[in-house]
């Protein structure tokens, strides 16, 4: 959301402006969540009608738009703390969330895609057995973890932002 604008140099022209970091980081992050919602969720909760069940339709939608504002979340944060965007987040979905996730519990409930795994099963009535995962909570305690990793995901992108020093295309 945020490192393409950093790299081009034009982040300059949001940075210098009178608003407040909070309220740009804010704002980025609605602007991306507003696109994730109408274009992922929707389509998770139809995946469901698809798939023959549409009475896990709402928990697809829900789980959906949970994980898709915290992934937008996430990705903020980590533009505003690395210089290569797109390398740092793809390592975070592929060696953070997928390689240690999957082996390490810990890390696992701090995973948007973990978490959005769980709170489907959380919703859902016949939970099939190789969804769960053991350690990780479920349903509105789910929901309820991920809204956190989103709010300290932001509290990140915010600090960082306010200690930004921008002297070139290439900060």
């Amino acid at each position: 959301m945020l490192g393409a604008e950093v790299r081009s140099g034009t982040f300059q022209f949001t940075w210098l402006s009178p608003a407040p970091t909070g309220q740009i980081v804010l704002g980025r992050w609605l602007g991306g969540s507003l696109v994730a919602l109408v274009t992922i969720a929707p389509a998770c909760a139809l995946a469901a009608f698809v798939a023959g069940t549409p009475e896990s339709a709402g928990a697809a939608f829900l789980a959906a738009a949970i994980a898709s504002i915290s992934y937008v979340a996430v990705f903020i944060a980590i533009g505003c703390l690395t210089r290569r965007t797109a390398v740092w987040a793809l390592a975070f979905v592929f060696l953070v969330e997928r390689l240690l996730g999957a082996a390490l519990t810990g890390i696992a409930q701090l995973s948007p895609s973990w978490e959005s795994r769980a709170i489907f099963i959380g919703f859902i009535n016949d939970v099939p057995s190789r969804l769960v995962r053991k350690g990780i909570p479920h349903g509105g305690a789910a929901v309820t973890r991920l809204l956190i990793v989103t709010v300290v995901a932001l509290a990140i992108a915010n600090w960082r932002m306010r200690h930004l020093r921008l002297s070139g295309a290439s900060d």
